[in-house]
């Protein structure tokens, strides 16, 4: 039986980023550089992240807004997300 995870704040525990990229990087093949910047600009007052994928509906269950389709580099429609970065702890 897997052990259950521990769901925690980046925000609040700044000394588990480096940690966290990896992670994400092995799981997903984007390197680790690209999670550290994006978790740094959500400490440095981003307030919101956007992405782009070929998935269809996964964000939204995540709890991401899917406005529209944009165009990707070789001009096909690719769907765009947004979703509001979390305000540290003591802000909520």
């Amino acid at each position: 039986m897997t052990p259950a995870a521990t769901v925690f704040s980046l925000a609040e525990h700044p000394e588990a980023a480096s940690r966290a990229a990896t992670w994400l990087s092995s799981k997903w093949g984007i390197p680790a550089e690209a999670y550290r910047e994006s978790i740094e600009a959500a400490r440095h007052g981003l307030d919101r992240l956007y992405l782009v994928t070929d998935h269809d509906r996964f964000y939204e269950h995540c709890g991401w807004e899917y406005p529209s389709d944009v165009r990707d580099d070789g001009g096909a429609p690719i769907r765009l997300y947004g979703a509001d970065t979390l305000p540290p702890a003591g802000e909520r």
